[in-house]
Formats: structure tokens, C-alpha cells, sequence
């Protein structure tokens, strides 16, 4: 599959990394277009894939076109590529930005999926959410999917869910290594080697995942499974309860939930 990016920022390069150990596309399938010189110097030094400052060399060669770019300058680059994605299967993971509008840049009965990956596509484990357009048929859904499902889990879901997806799982990672940081310092505090800590961190939630999908069972009963009567884990437990931790964590989640549809307006 030969893919086009518009964008090679972070995620842009999680995606490629992904891609690419995945076996889905090869470093002379994809080409990506950057304004920063920088950016187009790091990509090819690090995966070998073709890079231009010009956006529709980037796209005419390609199947499906990846638009990565920030949303803020997202219509813009459609107004510059016009006609380069004609007939292109365009795949837009901007946070925020509906399909309506994306579709308004582009040619008549441009085929557009709207996709919400987060960073962890670099080590192959993103959790993406995809929807299709107005003139997306099923294959070019299968064929979205194929790009993501090599890059972790996809779901399909309804575009008035995007920015709850966004707020839970594109933010997500973010959240997570806050958390993974404070378990690491926690250790720290407590005498165990900062690399250590943080090796433990990681890998403990690691696994915490891994269960909740592999068991099938709610996380509270797992929780419960931990929590021995008057025992350390619960001692724990009610620590992160009294400092607001579930609810913070709602907010959180709630605060990004009303950022994304800020930027949607």
C-alpha cells in the first residue's frame, strides 16, 4: 500500500515507525511532505522514506493520503492540494475537525475517513477509533482499518463519538504517563533506583491492560482480586480515593472532551 502523509510530526512518525514493522508499507512506500527541514531530515535518517516540502508530491503518488496535520491549518493544505487527491482514499486524523469540513476543502465526492489514533502506534498498541464520510464506501473503511490494525486496536464508531475518543484514548497515553511518572517517583521516595522504578511503572500498567482485555472482566472485580482485607493494596486504594484521583481523572478526560469540541467550532 503506497501511502502519502501531509504532516510529519509525532504522530505522523508513530504511525510510519508502526507501519513499517508492521510490514504494511515499505521505507519506497511512503513518502511524506513537511515545511520543517528538520522534521523531513529526521524521518528519512530514521526510516529511509522519501520526503518533500510540497504536499501534493507527497499525495499523487500514493493510495491513501494521511493528512497529519494540525487542525488549525488543516483547510488550508486541502485548498493547496485540490485536485492531488482525486480519486485517493483521504484518511484525516486532525483532533476536533469534522468530516463536513474536511470534505468542504476537497473535491466533489472525495472518499474521506476520519480517524482518532494516539502515539502508542509507534510501539504497535494505539487504540484508533474510525468513521467513515459521506461518500466512503465499506472497502475504503477495510482498507483504513488495515492501516491502523497493523498499529494496534480500531474501532468503528459514530463521528458524534469522536470527541469523547479523542478526550479518552488520543489524550489517553499522555494521562497514562503522568501516572507511570508518579509511580516511578513513588518508588523513588521509597529507595528503589530511578530506572528501576520506572521500568516497574510501565511494565505494571503494561500488564493491568493486557488483563481488562484478555480477562474479559470489569476492572473493578480485577481491583478486588488485589485488595486482600486491611491488606496494602487497599491501604493504597483508599490513599489515591481521599486525594481525588477517580474523579480527577473524570475531569480530566471531561476537560479534553470540551477541547476537542472547541476546536471543532
Amino acid at each position: 500500500m503506497r501511502i502519502g502523509f501531509v504532516g510529519g510530526g509525532k504522530l505522523a512518525e508513530a504511525m510510519i515507525s508502526g507501519l513499517m514493522q508492521a510490514g504494511v508499507a515499505k521505507a519506497d512506500e511512503i513518502v511524506v511532505s513537511d515545511v520543517d527541514p528538520s522534521r523531513r531530515k529526521l524521518l528519512k535518517q530514521r526510516f529511509s522514506v522519501s520526503v518533500t516540502p510540497d504536499n501534493s508530491k507527497a499525495v499523487l503518488p500514493s493510495d491513501v493520503a494521511v493528512l497529519a496535520v494540525k487542525p488549525n491549518v488543516l483547510l488550508p493544505v486541502l485548498r493547496d492540494l485540490d485536485k492531488a487527491v482525486a480519486a485517493k482514499l483521504v484518511v484525516t486524523v486532525a483532533a476536533g475537525m469534522p468530516i463536513s469540513r474536511v470534505e468542504s476543502g476537497l473535491p466533489e465526492g472525495a472518499r474521506v475517513v476520519r480517524a482518532m489514533p494516539n502515539i502508542n502506534c509507534a510501539v504497535r498498541e494505539s487504540c484508533t477509533a474510525i468513521c467513515p464520510g459521506t461518500h466512503a464506501g465499506e472497502e475504503d473503511m477495510k482498507a483504513a482499518e488495515a492501516i491502523f490494525r497493523a498499529v494496534g486496536m480500531t474501532f468503528r464508531v459514530e463521528e458524534g463519538k469522536m470527541d469523547a475518543v479523542t478526550a479518552l484514548s488520543g489524550s489517553g497515553p499522555a494521562y497514562a504517563f503522568v501516572f507511570i511518572e508518579a509511580l516511578s517517583d513513588a518508588g523513588v521516595l521509597h529507595g528503589l533506583p530511578r530506572s528501576e522504578a520506572t521500568r516497574m511503572a510501565a511494565q505494571t500498567l503494561l500488564g493491568a491492560g493486557k488483563m481488562v482485555l484478555e480477562s474479559g472482566l470489569h476492572p473493578a472485580e480485577l481491583k478486588d482480586r488485589v485488595c486482600s482485607p486491611g491488606g496494602t493494596t487497599i491501604a493504597g486504594i483508599k490513599a489515591l480515593e481521599d486525594g481525588g484521583f477517580r474523579a480527577a481523572t473524570v475531569k480530566a478526560v471531561s476537560e479534553a472532551h470540551r477541547r476537542s469540541k472547541e476546536l471543532s467550532v
